[in-house]
């Protein structure tokens, strides 16, 4: 980032310094606006045939006004003399049509009559729109483009044309409307007026709204032709009154109907109006498009001065008429120039006149006043009217090559429409013909329009707009990396303020009212200024004094600049001279970019400007990619030498030199390799298995661990242990993430077995005798080992056979899949027979004298019992082994014979045992 501030403060340096270089045609004026005035210019629909006025409906004429912006507007329009007021909201890139003017009773607003009245026309915004008059009936149309009271100038030349025409009543006129009270003007008529001596000048003192209103004399009538003065050249100027300024006013000048022809035909006629240019706001070099179907137009240069030097594609002019004004026709392109200022107005000719007999009987006259090349507009919304029946809409653009592919007519490029001018390939031309309606006209730099169009017998047409040098005094609003052609400065952006003027005043005000948003906001008062630079425009030495200090605006919006400049003027007007500027501050831009990109590889990066410029243009990038590597394309492609984390910083700059800048980070990291171990690879049901992670990175860090454990579980610890509640082979999978999301994972198996269970009871077999041991058995693969092995056929079966020959307990131990065992004792009780005698001889010999019961010493608690055939007992013994019957009762031999017995083993497997003995002696 400190590299990229470094450019940063390098390109403020360089922007200082452009300040002081600053070219003058940097700070216009344009014809938008927030106050404007206007009057309900002559028409011949205005009077009787006789003459007299028409006051019962006013004639079949009617005047509207046209509103458009680029912003939502609300507008009134009032006539204030009267009270008539209307109101009207406007939304922006649309086209607003007023009510028509009052034309009869109290509120009319027409100027039929010769002198001063109260008809002054005020309109006013919230917002600077643009605003155009269009005065029409049936066949007798014309429309004008309204310039703003900011704008308007004290110096003033008529331009009118000759007055011919197939009506009586028709005038050629001009007339001046006060924009503040007690203002004093000066009007030398160049012909004679129904009241006005040609030549003679007099004076007037109009308030604010009020009209003077000069209708030149009619000179004859011939058949159907009537002829009158032509007003062109008369002067009309302020002038002051002892300490008080020259005060501003508006001019129009037209025709009620006039005609414009080449030779014999039907003298058909139409209405003019236009509004007047102040002089000093004339320029030096004008290109002439033709109008499209009637292109045969004419065009009057006015001048200054008899010694201008005007020149028509290169050629110089000589035939000036009545020492102010120069006229030709063309058909076809020309560039207008002249060594000091003029004004140049294009005439549409009457219908079928002229060689004009494509579009057969539309078309009619009308007088446009042309924009200098470079006092051009980049912006606007115009109204093809379809007022009065016209059916046939043309726009006119004049725009310098280099800039063609950025014009754009209701969002739509036409690159292919343009013509390069054969006279000057500078510049390209087009002639598009549209449908009635609002039309949007854009362009990334300056351009020159007109707007018109044709009817049965019908015309009309105006200049789309312009920006004019004011006066040769202006402000110039310096932004930090440029300084704009128009008022503008950005919000929450300092900026530098500077003034241009003709003369090097003693004392220099300026007041911006207090303003809250705006810091510093305090009058600075100026005494014996310096100039910081000076340079000549037209002929004219003009003297820059810069402010100092930088200003900060905290809102969008308006800011209001008043300067009061003491001095003599030109012309020696007057002493003090009050400046009024509005500057628009817009919203600084916001910069911004995105970047679609896969962050776990180290890829070609297509970096996307989106930042907001609102309603500027951008017109530079610096991209600083935190590498040390930099770009200045609005989308760049960069590719980073090595995996890293980069702070990435742009920094845009707008076309009035506005700027922002953003920092966002881009990030590459490698994908991670995911890997773990199990330990043990299983176990048995109940034990838990340890998952160690193993995953490696080779660059960044692995910053997130996600197992799914493959029974519905998770967890996102590294290195988890788990005891699985049942068991199963676990598909166990790991993913590991960086920070950036890079991911990968792996599956490794887990398996978890059930113990075996054995189930058997104790077994008995009879002595001598084998017995297969039978256990019950669950699990898989299982193996067995049985201890002692003693007396088994195999200690390895599952099923072993066992020939014991003693009691004995054996232990099984059973493996099964996963090693997990199960242990059981089984024991084996080995029952001894009973051999029971049936006889034996206790006589003394020593030879089978006692009863011998073989294996009831196994039977220790055996109970024996033995009675005589009378059922009486002769013998018990709890305890037989120790002492067996010696065949006696109570010692005395028992006699020869047979006797019972009943023996008790108390063994579950023997039970009781009965029979008969016999002693034998």
């Amino acid at each position: 980032m400190q590299k990229f501030f470094g450019i940063r403060l390098k390109l403020l340096l360089f922007a200082g310094c452009s300040i002081v270089f600053y070219a003058v045609d940097a700070q216009d004026f344009s014809n938008a606006g927030k106050d404007f005035w206007v009057g309900y210019g002559s028409h011949v629909a205005m009077y009787n045939p006789n003459g007299t006025i028409n006051d019962t409906s006013g004639g079949t004429q009617d005047m509207v006004l046209y509103f458009t912006s680029n912003k939502n507007a609300s507008i009134k329009v009032e006539i204030p003399a009267t009270g008539w007021v209307r109101y009207y909201t406007l939304t922006a890139n649309t086209v607003v049509e007023s009510d028509s003017i009052p034309k009869a009773g109290a509120d009319d607003a027409r100027l039929t009559t010769e002198g001063v009245s109260n008809k002054g026309i005020h309109i006013t915004s919230d917002q600077p729109v643009v605003a155009y008059c269009h005065i029409y009936n049936a066949s007798v149309s014309g429309a004008a483009l309204l310039f703003p009271t900011n704008i308007l100038g004290q110096d003033y030349y008529t331009l009118n044309y000759t007055q011919i025409s197939n009506d009586a009543n028709c005038y050629s006129y001009c007339f001046v409307i006060a924009t503040e009270d007690s203002t004093l003007v000066e009007i030398t008529p160049f012909a004679n007026t129904l009241t006005h001596a040609a030549g003679q000048p007099f004076t007037q003192l109009l308030n604010k709204g009020q009209i003077l209103n000069l209708l030149g004399k009619p000179t004859g009538q011939n058949g159907v032709i009537y002829t009158g003065v032509d007003l062109t050249g008369t002067h009309i100027r302020t002038v002051n009154t002892g300490n008080v300024p020259c005060k501003k006013i508006a001019v129009f000048c037209g025709s009620g109907k006039v005609n414009i022809m080449c030779g014999p035909g039907l003298p058909t006629s139409d209405n003019m109006i236009q509004q007047m240019f102040p002089s000093d706001a004339w320029g030096t070099k004008y290109i002439t498009i033709p109008t499209k179907d009637m292109p045969l137009n004419f065009f009057r240069i006015m001048v200054k001065d008899t010694i201008a030097v005007v020149k028509v594609n290169g050629v110089t002019l000589n035939n000036l008429i009545n020492g102010r004004y120069y006229t030709f026709a063309a058909d076809s392109p020309c560039v207008i120039t002249a060594d000091t200022s003029i004004l140049v107005a294009q005439y549409i000719t009457t219908e079928d006149q002229c060689g004009n007999t494509v579009l057969g009987e539309n078309g009619d006259p009308e007088m446009i006043y042309l924009s200098p090349v470079d006092q051009n507009i980049s912006n606007i919304t115009v109204n093809s009217t379809s007022h009065y029946a016209i059916t046939i809409h043309h726009i006119n653009v004049l725009i310098r090559t280099t800039d063609v592919n950025s014009f754009r007519l209701d969002g739509n490029a036409y690159p292919g429409s343009f013509k390069i001018l054969n006279s000057d390939p500078e510049y390209s031309y087009a002639q598009f013909t549209v449908n009635a309606g609002f039309h949007n006209l854009r362009s990334d730099s300056g351009f020159n329009a007109v707007a018109y169009g044709y009817g049965y017998h019908e015309s009309y047409g105006y200049n789309a707009g312009f920006n004019i040098s004011h006066l040769y005094n202006y402000l110039t609003v310096h932004n930090p990396y440029a300084t704009p052609n128009t008022l503008q400065a950005c919000r929450a952006t300092p900026f530098k303020l500077s003034v241009a003027l003709v003369y090097q005043p003693t004392e220099m005000q300026w007041d911006f009212l207090g303003n809250p948003n705006l810091s510093p906001n305090s009058a600075v008062d100026i005494k014996n200024p310096l100039p910081d630079s000076s340079f000549t425009q037209d002929g004219k030495m003009l003297f820059r004094y810069t402010l100092p200090g930088f200003y900060n605006f905290s809102a969008t919006g308006k800011l209001h600049v008043d300067i009061n400049v003491f001095n003599s003027l030109q012309d020696g007007c007057s002493s003090q001279q009050p400046i009024g500027y509005d500057i628009d501050v817009v919203e600084r831009p916001l910069a911004n970019w995105h970047l679609d990109y896969n962050k776990c590889v180290n890829d070609t990066l297509f970096f996307k400007d989106s930042s907001d410029a609102f309603s500027n243009n951008i017109i530079h990038w610096y991209w600083d990619f935190g590498d040390g590597s930099f770009d200045t394309t609005a989308n760049p492609v960069k590719k980073y030498a090595v995996y890293g984390d980069y702070n990435t910083a742009l920094q845009i700059i707008t076309d009035i030199g506005c700027f922002d800048d953003t920092v966002k980070p881009v990030s590459l990291s490698t994908y991670p390799f995911a890997n773990f171990t199990v330990n043990p690879l299983s176990v048995c049901q109940g034990a838990a298995t340890k998952f160690t992670d193993a995953s490696s990175i080779s660059y960044g860090a692995i910053t997130k661990w996600q197992w799914d454990f493959g029974n519905g579980g998770s967890i996102n610890t590294q290195s988890p242990s788990l005891i699985y509640p049942q068991p199963g082979i676990y598909n166990v999978k790991l993913s590991v993430y960086n920070k950036n999301g890079c991911e990968d994972d792996t599956i490794h198996t887990a398996a978890v077995y059930a113990y075996p269970t054995i189930s058997i009871s104790d077994l008995f077999v009879y002595e001598g005798n084998s017995i297969q041991i039978k256990p019950d058995y669950t699990g898989t693969g299982l193996q067995y080992r049985w201890s002692p092995s003693i007396y088994l056929n195999s200690d390895t079966a599952a099923y072993p056979v066992s020939t014991p020959f003693d009691d004995i307990r054996y232990y099984l131990t059973v493996t099964g899949s996963g090693g997990c065992t199960a242990t059981k004792t089984v024991f084996i009780d080995v029952v001894q027979l009973l051999t029971i005698p049936n006889v034996f001889s206790p006589n003394g010999d020593g030879i089978n004298d006692k009863w011998i019961i073989t294996n009831l010493e196994f039977y220790p608690t055996a109970d024996v019992e033995i009675f005589n055939r009378y059922g009486q007992p002769v013998f018990h013994s709890l305890n037989y082994f120790s002492k067996p019957w010696d065949g006696t009762y109570n010692g005395s031999p028992m006699p020869v014979g047979t006797y019972y017995y009943i023996i008790n083993t108390k063994n579950k497997y023997i039970g009781v045992k009965s029979g008969y003995v016999a002693i034998l002696r």
